[in-house]
This record gives C-alpha cells, sequence and structure tokens, in this order.
C-alpha cells in the first residue's frame, strides 16, 4: 500500500520534499493480528480488507526505512490523519490525509 506523507518545517528541510510516498508491506498491516482478532480499521471504518488501512506505527517504521535522514527527527514528530493528531496504534484508511509535524518554535 502507498501512502502520501505531507511534511513540514525541519521534515522538509532534511528531504528537500513537500510530500513523500512511502510503501507499507502487507505483512505491516493490520492482518498480521491474526485472523481472529478485530482489527482498528474495523472498528473505526468497517473495513475488513487488509489492503485498506495501515497504522500510524506502521508508516512511521516504513518513513525510517525508507527516509533515513528522518530517523533523529521521527522521535519527537507528531501524526496527523486528516487533520488530527493521532498516536502509534490509529488507524490510517487508504486515501486519508498523513502529515508528518515536527516540533516548531517561533514567536
Amino acid at each position: 500500500m502507498i501512502i502520501e506523507v505531507l511534511l513540514f518545517a525541519a521534515a522538509r528541510e532534511l528531504t528537500g520534499r513537500d510530500v513523500v510516498e512511502i510503501e507499507v508491506a502487507a505483512a505491516e498491516q493490520h492482518g498480521e493480528r491474526g485472523a481472529d482478532t478485530t482489527s482498528p480499521c474495523e472498528e473505526e471504518y468497517g473495513d475488513t480488507g487488509n489492503a485498506n488501512c495501515v497504522l500510524v506505527s506502521c508508516i512511521i517504521k516504513a518513513l525510517t526505512q525508507q527516509y533515513p535522514e528522518l530517523k533523529q527527527l521521527l522521535p519527537s514528530c507528531r501524526i496527523a490523519v486528516d487533520c488530527q493528531y493521532v498516536g502509534p496504534d490509529a488507524s490510517v484508511p487508504l486515501g486519508a490525509e498523513v502529515a508528518l509535524i515536527p516540533p516548531v518554535s517561533g514567536g
């Protein structure tokens, strides 16, 4: 599954891009939890297909692997899905807007 991630501030500077596309392998999707476990996608979106939803933690892992320049920054970043901050166990449906928000300062 290909996920598009919007980058801001330091993340944009480190990669030289406003947007990156990452690939999240099927084994990293919620289907790895087991056949008799209800996935977060099923609970939130009624999704029963493994190819339509991933966890934020899988997106962070893929970002680390595919964009190693972000590795040091990622622990202090927040992830927003459809303009809402979410935790690592949140589900991300296919087509959702995903943004990587680094810490910012200013005045």
